[in-house]
């Protein structure tokens, strides 16, 4: 049996008056004072002889509305609680989409006693592959108190369930996230789509590409990169500003853009130089895209758009040699990408690559999306889980010690180990951080 209620600890609460005057958030012992008396409400006449276990992850200030969850613990006499505050839901929304995707793979059932990912797909008949992408959804449970984990000496990862987490509200948080903005449907449709493959994932009955590249994945692809979607947009429009930063006291410029996909990226960066008075001294703009189908979609609307610039496009392959290919060592001023290096397959070489393609004094920048903190668990990563591109790359204990995404650290030693000077990272990730440690984009830029 599960019971949920709202609460509110008032600004004039005479506990805080009286003991914790003119401070900005709730003490803990106050929180539970109204956890203790919602259980009456729900339970009424029973005895609260203690609190066996209690984690703060957030601060609850007075005023702010917060609701306390209760669920019945099978076979004992204890009751799980949970408090959630409104403010927090997109984290929340997140997390309870791993908390679904774990109930959906049944795996909760399997950690009554402490396991490793390998060990879960074992017991669970998974495809042994597919233990790093369990290993990224219990790091997210980890994040709610309701797991911990233990590091062995080999480095293996022991999971074990603590409590069963509150039950997942993915349609409510989703009708919240759409209140907010409606452009966020962009987002949340991909996440969803995304976590109904898991189980055939998990079960070898369907492999991530195939699923997420069906036609209708393609549409959710088109529609999460689209510049309407401000959730992923942030990242085409720090890159373009930084990148116009680099070029605008140029007498003239080359630009060469890598994995530009449909366009997104190419069209703010466009956009920001015409608004800065620089497109006059473009020289070219090669845009590059593998993807037959993303490369024509983009180059049918910028070619409409521009009509009289010196806009060129082809496909690239990032992960062979681009002299290959048709791009001219030494050529370019601007080489520009957006959340594209961080799945080269060898990030140093493709990074040198990307060097060998500048002049003399021309600059590389990417903008990409990078992890706050080491083995931080990120939300876009439940979609790119499931793809062999993502997860199939070489890793490096320096400077991608595991697939996927990079910290800034990590981006600023693989820029200097690929030759790259004057390696920045805009903006200042490592004090944002220190404030709000779910920012995740960020621009890095190398000169040759």
């Amino acid at each position: 049996m599960t019971f949920e209620t709202s609460r509110r600890i008032p600004a004039d609460h005479p506990s805080l008056a009286g003991h914790f005057p003119n401070i900005p958030i709730a003490p803990g012992v106050v929180v539970l004072d109204q956890v203790a008396a919602a259980l009456l409400e729900w339970r009424k006449g029973c005895q609260l002889i203690g609190v066996p276990f209690v984690k703060f992850l957030a601060p609850v200030k007075p005023g702010q509305s917060f609701t306390i969850a209760f669920s019945d613990v099978p076979e004992n006499n204890q009751i799980d609680f949970c408090c959630r505050v409104d403010g927090r839901v997109v984290v929340e929304g997140r997390l309870d989409l791993a908390i679904d995707l774990l109930e959906r793979l049944n795996v909760l059932e399997q950690l009554d006693q402490p396991r490793s990912a390998l060990e879960l797909c074992q017991a669970l008949a998974f495809q042994t592959r597919f233990s790093s992408t369990l290993r990224w959804l219990l790091q997210r449970l980890v994040e709610t108190g309701c797991v911990e984990v233990e590091t062995k000496n080999d480095g293996q990862d022991i999971y074990h369930l603590l409590w069963r987490p509150w039950l997942p509200q993915c349609p409510q948080l989703r009708q919240i996230g759409l209140g907010i903005d409606p452009a966020n449907a962009s987002t949340l449709d991909l996440l969803d789509y995304a976590a109904s493959l898991y189980p055939l994932v998990a079960a070898g009955k369907q492999n991530g590409e195939q699923g997420l590249f069906l036609p209708q994945g393609i549409t959710l692809w088109l529609n999460y990169f689209h510049n309407n979607n401000l959730t992923y947009a942030v990242n085409n429009w720090l890159g373009a500003v930084v990148a116009a930063n680099k070029l605008a006291n140029r007498s003239s410029f080359q630009i060469l853009e890598i994995g530009a996909g449909a366009g997104s990226g190419s069209e703010i960066l466009l956009g920001s130089l015409n608004q800065r008075g620089l497109l006059p001294r473009l020289q070219r703009y090669l845009i590059t895209e593998p993807n037959a189908f993303f490369r024509r979609r983009g180059q049918r609307e910028l070619s409409q758009r521009y009509l009289d610039l010196p806009l060129e496009w082809s496909s690239l392959d990032m992960n062979r040699p681009w002299d290959t290919q048709g791009i001219v060592p030494g050529e370019f001023t601007l080489v520009y990408g957006v959340n594209v290096l961080h799945v080269a397959r060898d990030l140093l070489f493709s990074l040198r690559q990307a060097r060998n393609a500048l002049a003399p004094d021309g600059w590389l920048v990417i903008s990409e999306c990078v992890r706050p903190c080491l083995n931080q668990p990120m939300y876009p990563e439940l979609v790119f889980q499931i793809l062999d591109s993502f997860t199939e790359v070489d890793t490096d204990p320096e400077f991608r010690p595991n697939p996927g995404f990079l910290t800034a650290d990590q981006w600023r030693n693989a820029f200097q180990r690929a030759g790259l000077e004057h390696t920045e990272v805009k903006p200042e990730l490592d004090r944002i951080r220190e404030i709000y440690p779910h920012f995740f984009t960020g621009a890095i830029c190398g000169r040759c």
